[in-house]
């Protein structure tokens, strides 16, 4: 069994800069059958959260500027339970040869 759940908006600030946010989530989950037996294999959900900002100097000539926020949990029946934080961001310069 598996969900996942999907927002994306984009923002047009002027004519020269523009802006996106996203959430995301999902779950997932393995269950099983086996001889009878009923089996829950593992649990999973991940969550995240980025952004942009990117400001166009002209229509060849851009920056942006690009923040991530993940999280993820997971617990493995028998094994282990395990869950994971990463932040992140990006600065960059582009330039449209074509």
């Amino acid at each position: 069994m598996k969900g996942d759940i999907t927002y994306r908006y984009d923002w047009f600030l002027n004519t020269r800069t523009s802006a996106s946010l996203s959430a995301r989530t999902s779950y997932q989950r393995t269950d099983y059958i086996h001889e009878g037996d009923y089996f829950s294999d593992f649990n999973d959900i991940t969550c995240t959260l980025d952004g942009n900002l990117y400001y166009y100097f002209s229509p060849r000539l851009k920056a942006s500027v690009g923040l991530l926020c993940f999280y993820k949990w997971n617990d493995r029946v028998h094994i282990a339970s395990n869950s994971q934080f990463h932040f992140g961001n990006q600065i960059g310069i582009n330039y449209a040869i074509f």
